[in-house]
């Protein structure tokens, strides 16, 4: 293999230049949107002391020790010849000495599982310990701590019932108590939180050997800033870096949620308004039955598309993997948004989206070979007739008009500006937590249906948004710097029972999107662990 050339003086002073490959993966630890753009404000990016010294020393490492490994080199040569001497480079005091303690045991786990490596903020800490090895107070000056496998070894498959490397990160941490985790081959390095990662699949991945071989020092610090000693250090307000990039996250995910919230009340109005509208359902919406009907079929309409939106963009779904893919709503959305954006609006009387997105709901109650059915009845059309993929026995099936559900399936997929102008950035639903979604399910359960007699606009009273008729109101003026909406005689809107146009609520976690998530990640972790407890019994009934 080539080498890359050295870096010089010279071009430590190049400015950043973009990369046409991601140069980590962040499977929901962090914010995309953080990583792709705040990080690069943040000091320790600007600075990144001994960067060049790191790059060069590691990748020289990797030419003449990793590049030559092969699927025979086992554990103990991966870490001899690589890890370890990166671990040194990283994890080292200025004055020489290293801060990590290998193969330490936690109380209370298997014996033959411990995780490899006790990182600690200095050496000094380190050697304080020593009298606590063997006791869960040892840990507690650990910041974070690691285990390595072999170099062609898969981070996420299965390799028996008590082999999965993530599940065993997963439970370090949770028997520790110690809050980062890191996980690696040697060639891929993987970040873990203590309670984020807990439901298993949520982790900041980098890979270390692709970014070795394309030779790019600016890629190498999102592997060096988040890999070293210098990553857990607290800062002078007492904040560790890696602690910093967390709560960015979830001050990005707040503020996602918020935004969202907003959406999703405009997204429930049009499905609403799009079902009644439809003549062919004949709903009458001045009948107080039918409009509470309508609502409730509307709400389960909208916890699908965030229940989906939510599983695609962190993967549960596949959405990129066939035969998904073809039916995916990320495919849909991005067919609308496109047009959308172009000015060109979609007809109310065509239906085509409704039948893609029943098809789509059918395909996820059933499952495939590609992914696992949803047993837990959102998408059941038994319980949901009206809304079911086909018409049921005796029973109406309804249709949505493409103008309502375009709109709709846009506002929920992209932030918006503007409320009534379509986004061009997408909604990062990795970046949220079920809780964040939950807390979106219980300000819509405050919500009731109202069919306006007359034109009504949204105003401010008491600096909270209402709806008042339009011949009150001569001028009207933005609503917390949106044009205030707007709703026609005939047309449905949302109001709490005080009369506020209210989109917002404690959290609350909806069980029918937990229980998938528990399914699909946690689920997989606690079969496992059931099946190594009846072997374990097996045995014992045999030695009895």
């Amino acid at each position: 293999m080539a080498r890359s050339k050295k870096i010089t003086a010279h071009n430590k002073q190049q400015p950043y230049l973009p990369m046409d490959w991601p140069a980590f993966k962040n499977k929901g630890l962090f914010a995309d949107n953080f990583l792709d753009n705040r990080l690069k404000e943040e000091p320790e990016w600007q600075a990144a002391d001994g960067i060049e010294d790191a790059f060069d020393a590691i990748q020289k490492l990797y030419s003449q020790k990793a590049a030559h490994f092969t699927a025979r080199t086992n554990e103990a040569q991966t870490e001899h010849d690589f890890i370890q001497p990166v671990l040194d480079l990283l994890w080292k005091e200025p004055g020489g000495d290293d801060c990590y303690q290998v193969q330490v045991r936690i109380p209370h786990t298997d014996l033959q599982r411990q995780p490899d490596y006790a990182f600690f903020r200095r050496a000094v800490d380190r050697d304080g310990a020593q009298p606590r090895v063997g006791l869960i107070d040892y840990w507690r000056d650990v910041p974070c701590l690691g285990d390595a496998k072999k170099w062609t070894a898969s981070l996420d498959k299965e390799r028996g019932a008590d082999e999965n490397p993530t599940a065993q990160i997963c439970n370090y941490l949770y028997r520790s108590r110690v809050r980062w985790g890191i996980l690696t081959n040697g060639r891929v390095w993987r970040l873990y939180e203590r309670e984020r990662s807990s439901a298993g699949g949520i982790y900041y991945e980098v890979d270390l050997e692709d970014i070795l071989r394309r030779g790019n020092p600016d890629a190498f610090k999102y592997f060096y800033l988040f890999f070293r000693r210098s990553a857990f250090l607290p800062d002078a307000d007492d904040v560790t870096f890696v602690e910093k990039v967390f709560r960015g996250s979830i001050d990005y995910a707040a503020q996602v949620g918020d935004r969202l919230k907003e959406s999703v009340y405009d997204a429930l109005r049009a499905l609403i308004n799009g079902f009644i509208s439809h003549k062919a359902n004949n709903l009458d919406p001045q009948d107080s039955a039918v409009l509470r009907l309508v609502h409730e079929n509307a709400l389960i309409v909208l916890y699908r598309l965030l229940f989906i939106l939510y599983a695609e963009d962190r993967n549960l779904l596949p959405r990129k993997e066939e035969p998904y893919a073809s039916y995916s709503l990320y495919q849909l959305q991005r067919e609308i948004n496109v047009r959308l954006r172009s000015g060109t609006a979609y007809p109310p009387l065509g239906h085509r989206f409704w039948s893609q997105l029943t098809n789509l709901f059918e395909l996820i109650d059933q499952g495939d070979q590609g992914f696992p059915a949803y047993n837990g009845g959102l998408f059941n059309p038994a319980k949901y007739p009206y809304i079911a993929h086909t018409a049921l026995s005796g029973l109406t099936r309804w249709e949505i008009g493409d103008h309502f559900l375009a709109q709709a399936i846009d506002l929920l997929a992209y932030e918006r500006e503007r409320w009534d102008v379509p986004g061009s950035k997408d909604v990062d639903y990795t970046t949220l937590a079920v809780q964040h979604l939950g807390s979106i399910y219980e300000g819509l359960l405050e919500l009731q249906p109202q069919l306006a007699a007359e034109t009504l606009v949204e105003t401010l009273e008491d600096g909270k948004p209402v709806f008042k008729p339009a011949r009150e109101i001569d001028n009207p003026r933005p609503v917390r710097g949106q044009p205030p909406r707007k709703v026609d005689e005939g047309d449905v809107y949302l109001v709490t029972n005080s009369g506020e146009r209210k989109a917002t609520g404690s959290y609350y976690t909806p069980k029918i999107i937990v229980d998938y998530i528990v399914e699909h990640t946690v689920g997989a972790l606690v079969r496992q662990a059931a099946e190594k407890v009846a072997a374990l019994a097996c045995t014992f009934r045999k030695n009895l």
